[in-house]
């Protein structure tokens, strides 16, 4: 039985548009992501270390964005990288999975 490389690709892509790209923060933190999509990224009812089925929100952009949450040494230049798009309603949230 072959795979067919579109479908795979299809299925990554949407996978990865949901739940966004992977990033280390740091070891204690576990693997992190961002959830929201651009340009409408919603929010959250959790607050900022609150667990939720094993994951802990560890940021969020409501209150500052990506570039001063590294600058300010809140997340790591991998979480910056993952970030992807700016949200122009909502704030994207940083979730981490070691929890």
């Amino acid at each position: 039985m072959q795979l067919n490389p579109s479908i795979l690709f299809a299925s990554a892509t949407l996978f990865l548009a949901v739940q966004g790209l992977r990033c280390n923060n740091s070891p204690e933190d576990g693997d992190c992501y961002w959830v929201g999509s651009a340009p409408n990224c919603g929010s959250t009812k959790f607050q900022i270390y609150e667990v939720d089925q094993w994951d802990m929100l560890l940021e969020t952009t409501e209150d500052m964005n990506e570039r001063k949450l590294m600058k300010n040494g809140r997340i790591t230049r991998s979480c910056y990288n993952a970030y992807g798009n700016m949200c122009f309603s909502g704030y994207k949230r940083l979730w981490c999975s070691k929890y």
